[in-house]
């Protein structure tokens, strides 16, 4: 009777936490350029603005599974003032182009199964500077820092045609999940071959890079080992329960 006790406790806890991790959308908007304002509708957080740079300051900035946020066409700057690491399990999507900065310092994860489609994606666990507010506004590219405090974990889907990741250590689940975009829909692995459309910049000199053993890092990525790459390729990639299951089905990974 005591297991079957614990074992219902357990299962209301997990229930809780997963209706919990459904529910969650950023939270505690403070404009502090623009005017962006925000709608939410059901699992939907719709963010519009009239001006074309915006930079919003959040209490939290974290995206549950199945949810969505939706921003408009312009640029976003969006950095984080709380304490928590921001965790992306819905769907990020910038419409027409529009671009997407988030800085957290606490660290930034892409769930499995998580996407962020925009035309640029900037993703950094640095602080934020007002030299780089400034350089956002004037529509120049933010200096990367070297100076990222929390990891970054993409095991989600990204489409862009144009990634910074500036973080502590950088972990990639499978690079070829992130994706250029194309006007027929057909997206393909982002790579370096023709620019440098993928930077990666680690304070610690951590970068792991999983994917199929095909990949070329140097030749296609433009990755070295000088600035932390660590080749994780071919091997199998463990970020939750159910792929820690079925380790079983493929022992050779």
């Amino acid at each position: 009777m005591k297991f079957l006790k614990v074992f219902a406790n357990l299962l209301i806890a997990l229930l809780i936490t997963k209706a919990n991790a459904q529910s969650v959308l950023p939270s505690g908007a403070l404009n502090i350029h623009g005017n962006a304002s925000t709608n939410t509708i059901g699992n939907q957080m719709f963010i519009t603005s009239s001006t074309k740079n915006n930079v919003i300051s959040w209490s939290d900035f974290s995206v549950g599974d199945s949810n969505n946020v939706i921003f408009d066409a312009n640029r976003y700057l969006n950095f984080v003032r709380g304490p928590k690491a921001s965790v992306i399990s819905g769907n990020i999507l910038c419409s027409s182009g529009g671009e997407f900065y988030l800085f957290n310092p606490n660290g930034i994860t892409l769930s499995k199964g998580s996407n962020i489609a925009a035309g640029k994606v900037y993703l950094s666990t640095a602080k934020l500077t007002e030299e780089n507010v400034n350089r956002f506004l004037n529509g120049n590219d933010i200096t990367l820092s070297y100076k990222g405090m929390g990891k970054i974990r993409a095991v989600g889907n990204i489409t862009t045609n144009n990634l910074t990741m500036d973080g502590s250590q950088i972990i990639i689940g499978n690079i070829e999940n992130i994706k250029g975009i194309s006007d027929d829909g057909n997206h393909k692995p982002l790579t370096n071959k023709d620019s440098n459309n993928i930077i990666l910049a680690s304070s610690v000199k951590r970068i792991d890079i999983g994917g199929s053993k095909n990949i070329d890092l140097k030749e296609d990525y433009k990755f070295s080992e000088e600035s932390g790459v660590v080749s994780q390729l071919g091997k199998t990639a463990v970020s939750t329960r159910s792929d820690f299951i079925s380790i079983s089905d493929n022992l050779g990974g």
